[in-house]
């Protein structure tokens, strides 16, 4: 029997990179009978409930015995190679496949290395010369091809329909006539808050009489950016904080004529026969009014980098066009039922799992070689280090502590030895319980 094992080390509240790996091991499980699947990670009674009974195997990330997968592949987000590595590294022939599912992955593998020399370019030649990586899709892509010359080919696995039964919209009467509804689906981090405020700010600039309102599913430690007063009384927020399966569906049936979503979220909305726009995506504030009908993608891109628009070559809309569309042209009924035909055909759930299938019978990365990378054994060497002085303290804490290193590093003059001080009090300040790290 083949064993699968996803592997994550992170407490935040389920989101979309945890449930493409549980939905995927679930299928598995259940249609591939030479398989097991397994998903490690921090023990969650919630996740554990939602995927009862679909034949995954859940393991504590700190409890679990990893060496009863010496022979098993690990497929991981590539930012959690070196969190793996120590775990594994005693094992030899578990083989690896990396996941790249954000244009910035990759630099949040480096900020867990001290100085980031040569840009750990190391490490990316090792993993296109053993086929251990796969991409979410054209917008991942393409900013390791920039990054490096290396020759990665285009092995993509893209975010999967998450929704069991889905319930397409029966009416297409709109809320209320006299208003503008809008949505987001998603959490409210750091990578995500600049796009919903885009759109906010894109809301501020439309001309009408209509209310506005635009609705928040998800939180995060982002949620304070934004500034609520700078939109009254145009635009009223509504946030309902997370929310999931069929209570969501019905919510965003009931409540919003539009929604703006990326990664899963953004196919979880269009499955329902929602107008779902797809945003430019920045870790720091733009303004750009340049909005993608999700049928209009090719390459499984659901989010991208501003520069990576045009290049994408997809065709886009302003935000006055695509409410005209719905609300003044009657095209909410169209735009929907092409929303929810392209996702379905595009980002089923049995393709995604033959996807995976074929990048984890690929990979020919092994633990044993993974070791001998430079970037991760002097990783791994000096978070030995670490652990002889902090002797209760995980890899997530020494990710913080290099983090933080880097930070000092980064500092010059008066201002370097002030940060060393604020440091060191974050760091006695630290609470495992509350760890954020992505």
């Amino acid at each position: 029997m083949k064993k699968i094992v996803f592997f994550l080390q992170t407490k935040k509240p389920i989101g979309g990179s945890q449930i493409l790996f549980l939905d995927l091991a679930a299928y598995i499980a259940q249609h591939y009978s030479d398989y097991e699947t397994y998903y490690i990670n921090y023990q969650n009674d919630i996740v554990e409930e939602m995927y009862k009974d679909t034949g995954i195997h859940f393991l504590d990330v700190e409890e679990c015995d990893y060496s009863q997968f010496e022979d098993a592949t690990f497929f991981i987000a590539v930012n959690y190679a070196l969190y793996l590595s120590a775990k594994i590294k005693d094992l030899k022939n578990a083989t690896i496949c990396a996941y790249f599912y954000h244009p910035h992955v990759f630099s949040w593998l480096q900020n867990q290395i001290y100085y980031r020399k040569q840009n750990n370019l190391d490490l990316l030649e090792l993993l296109s010369k053993t086929d251990a990586y796969c991409f979410m899709d054209d917008s991942n892509y393409l900013p390791i091809c920039k990054l490096c010359d290396l020759n990665f080919n285009r092995y993509y696995l893209p975010v999967t329909v998450h929704s069991k039964d889905i319930q397409r919209l029966e009416s297409y009467d709109f809320v209320k006539k006299d208003t503008i509804s809008f949505g987001w689906l998603g959490r409210l981090d750091r990578d995500k808050i600049y796009s919903i405020i885009n759109l906010a700010d894109n809301l501020m600039d439309i001309q009408t009489d209509k209310k506005i309102e635009f609705h928040i599913l998800g939180d995060g430690n982002s949620r304070s950016f934004i500034k609520i007063a700078k939109y009254s009384p145009k635009i009223q927020f509504i946030f309902t904080s997370y929310m999931y399966g069929s209570e969501r569906d019905k919510y965003m049936k009931e409540h919003i004529d539009i929604v703006m979503a990326m990664g899963i979220s953004a196919i979880d909305a269009a499955v329902l026969g929602i107008p779902t726009i797809v945003p430019i995506v920045s870790p720091t504030a733009f303004n750009d009014d340049k909005f993608v009908y999700i049928y209009d993608i090719q390459g499984y891109s659901l989010g991208w980098d501003p520069n990576d628009l045009k290049e994408l070559g997809y065709k886009y809309h302003r935000l006055k066009d695509v409410i005209s569309d719905v609300y003044d042209n009657g095209k909410k009924e169209e735009i929907g039922k092409k929303c929810a035909e392209f996702t379905e055909e595009t980002f089923s759930l049995k393709r995604g799992a033959e996807l995976l299938i074929e990048n984890v019978e690929r990979t020919k990365l092994t633990m044993s070689e993974l070791k001998k990378n430079k970037t991760i054994k002097s990783t791994l060497r000096f978070y030995g280090l670490y652990k002889k002085i902090r002797k209760h303290r995980d890899f997530p804490m020494y990710h913080l502590f290099i983090a933080r290193l880097n930070r000092i590093r980064s500092q010059k003059g008066l201002r370097k030895i002030s940060y060393l001080f604020k440091e060191a009090k974050n760091t006695r300040k630290y609470d495992k319980a509350k760890d954020e790290l992505i």
